[in-house]
């Protein structure tokens, strides 16, 4: 899932103005999960800084 900060901001706007996830998924066209995700890591971050550090680096060969 690689989204632009744009549209975080865009769903995490239009989830503050009372629309349901359904609704922000459908507008946004992503998936529910994708916003409830995307919201979750607002709530726990409190901002829409990407935590580039916990990128996985894959298996080591």
């Amino acid at each position: 899932m690689d989204i632009r900060e744009a549209e975080v901001v865009r769903i995490i706007t239009l989830l503050e103005t009372g629309t349901s996830q359904t609704n922000v998924a459908s507008t946004c066209e992503v998936s529910r999960s994708t916003v409830q995700y995307v919201y979750n890591r607002y709530l726990e971050t409190v901002g829409y800084i990407r935590r580039t550090w916990l990128v996985a680096e894959g298996r080591q060969r």
